[in-house]
């Protein structure tokens, strides 16, 4: 059987750039708004911590999901919940309901990215897995990158990128209408395994993926707020978490070749240490804003 080359699923890549995007950004627009509004930061936090939830919540139910109604009904679903979660956030701006909203939206998220990777996955070959998947990366990363670029277009926190944030959770239906890839197959309802015998079986990867996540959750969430505070306005917020992504993206590829080379754990205790190192010059404040870019760059 020949490989699967990248681009028999562009369409998908597509899809995930959009869906990035749009997550990206309404990240940082709920951030900003939140500040906006004198909202603290523990009740920030708070709004991505439930969103997070969510997130985890949402592997379950988007897996009950596919399994019940197919992978691209409950896509279809997953978006147009996403689209009105999204709008909901200009209905009011009492926090409990833009805590639903939160939760709402990560249960969303996580069946779309479910149905796009579980998609990729099953119809790509093992020889050409790591080119496929490198691509989707690739794809993600520009889509988060967009997304914070578009922080400049409407003022930080203005009605205008929301719209834009539920324009392109729309628009990512469409590339996966036009696909030309089969469907995949229907899953069956299964028991889940127990979570410790993952615990028992790759501790040190789960506590990686679980100090990993706290990283990821407090940078998308609450970086906005770092930067505005550090008296940058909102296209310079934007720029400044554009650029983390990008080295985050220019890092893919050399980690990838590291890791085929020398052992992964030496790798992973090694970055570690570089990371809290590149992190320190972030906690004097206020810091130059060249101070704060270079530290956030060589930190991500």
């Amino acid at each position: 059987m020949m490989p699967t080359q990248p681009r028999a699923f562009m369409a998908l890549y597509l899809a995930t750039l959009l869906l990035q995007v749009a997550a990206g950004l309404l990240n940082s627009w709920v951030a900003l708004r939140s500040l906006a509004l004198g909202t603290g930061d523990f009740l920030i936090g708070s709004l991505m911590a439930v969103n997070a939830l969510g997130l985890v919540l949402g592997a379950f139910t988007g897996y009950w999901l596919i399994a019940r109604i197919g992978h691209v009904r409950a896509y279809s679903l997953a978006s147009a919940i996403a689209v009105s979660a999204t709008l909901g956030h200009d209905f009011s701006t009492w926090l409990p309901f833009w805590l639903l909203l939160r939760f709402v939206v990560g249960l969303a998220l996580m069946t779309l990215y479910m149905v796009l990777e579980s998609w990729i996955n099953e119809q790509v070959e093992p020889s050409s897995r790591g080119r496929v998947l490198a691509w989707y990366l690739t794809a993600s990363f520009l889509g988060l990158i967009g997304g914070q670029l578009g922080l400049g277009l409407g003022g930080g926190a203005s009605r205008a990128l929301l719209d834009l944030v539920a324009i392109a959770f729309a628009l990512c239906l469409v590339p996966v209408a036009f696909t030309r890839r089969p469907l995949p197959q229907l899953v069956a309802p299964r028991q889940d395994p127990a979570p410790w015998r993952f615990v028992r079986r790759v501790p040190q990867a789960l506590l990686t993926i679980v100090v990993t996540g706290l990283l990821s959750g407090a940078f998308h969430g609450l970086a906005p707020v770092y930067a505005s505070q550090q008296g940058l306005d909102a296209r310079m917020v934007g720029l400044f978490m554009a650029s983390c992504l990008a080295a985050g993206l220019l890092a893919q590829f050399p980690l990838g070749l590291l890791s085929d080379r020398l052992p992964r754990p030496r790798l992973i205790r090694l970055f570690g240490g570089v990371l809290a190192i590149a992190c320190l010059p972030l906690l004097w404040t206020p810091s130059p804003p060249p101070c704060c870019w270079a530290a956030a760059f060589s930190s991500a």
